[in-house]
């Protein structure tokens, strides 16, 4: 399953008034924003950004002419000409920020922006031609380079999909792993995508390991017991049965005297044939029973 990032059909008509009007109205509240916040902030702006049209070309166009040197606004055009499908005008445009001598955040997010654009034309190239051919291979060499890169770990998930799309596994598991590490930055439903995508290039300890860590981050009993299984179960999916019991124990509290809980690490103790381990979470079961 491709993820498709900023892309969406355009709705001619909403109930409030045309896209165009709206999208004129929403950029100059977005850009408002874009001047009051550093580039950290602008990335979930451009992924927000999810449609384009002449009114939101032309207005900033007509921004990045008056501010040349505010690479924030060059961005949200170069994101707008992206979602028109204007692959040659956003690269001219992306030029001045792909020539920084300071490789930040900007910088990167404009090496992100370019490296989607490559990925959308190689794709419409012949399949299996030699055009199509040079073209993955220049952008698994693109696409290495962001190991190293000063992105948000939103923006790492999505780089981990290109790898899997370029049949990349290890450079996926590495853009996993960054986002891990910086997980206190995705949100729930990213923190999830995360999980799946793990466990699609075969990677169940790091798979769990975001259940869990899901796990710690929620309030609700019902949600912290949903990925505490889930953890669970997926190390049990990937035969990593006694890995399975290590990791509820470290990552029980919180769900240590839940019925639910200790009834299925009961039978994974006995798929695992460690019967005391089995009988401890039965006892305790039972004991709670009584109370």
């Amino acid at each position: 399953m491709r993820l498709q990032l900023n892309v969406s059909e355009v709705k001619k008509e909403t109930k409030f008034g045309t896209t165009s009007t709206l999208l004129g109205i929403f950029l100059v509240v977005m850009l408002a924003c874009a001047a009051a916040f550093p580039p950290q902030h602008l990335i979930q702006q451009l992924q927000e950004t999810r449609s384009s049209d002449t009114v939101s070309l032309e207005y900033l166009k007509n921004l990045v002419r008056s501010y040349p040197n505010y690479d924030e606004y060059r961005l949200l055009y170069v994101n707008q000409l992206y979602l028109s499908r204007e692959f040659h005008k956003a690269k001219i445009n992306l030029l001045p920020i792909l020539l920084h001598k300071t490789h930040n955040e900007t910088y990167w997010i404009g090496k992100w922006y370019d490296y989607l654009i490559n990925e959308r034309i190689t794709h419409e190239l012949p399949k299996n031609s030699a055009k199509a051919k040079k073209a993955k291979e220049n952008l698994i060499k693109e696409l290495t380079a962001f190991k190293k890169a000063k992105l948000s770990p939103s923006v790492f998930l999505n780089l981990t999909i290109s790898a899997i799309d370029l049949k990349q596994r290890e450079l996926a598991l590495d853009f996993l792993n960054i986002s891990y590490k910086n997980s206190r930055g995705l949100r729930i439903e990213e923190m999830s995508r995360a999980a799946d995508y793990a466990r699609w290039v075969n990677d169940y300890q790091l798979s769990a390991d975001f259940y869990f860590a899901m796990k710690n981050r929620v309030l609700q009993q019902s949600l912290e017991r949903k990925y505490f299984l889930l953890g669970v179960k997926t190390l049990r999916s990937g035969n990593l049965l006694d890995e399975a019991l290590i990791a509820a124990e470290k990552n029980i509290h919180g769900v240590e005297d839940d019925q639910d809980v200790l009834q299925y690490l009961a039978q994974l103790a006995l798929a695992a044939n460690k019967p005391k381990i089995a009988q401890h979470y039965i006892d305790k079961a039972l004991a709670l029973k009584k109370t």
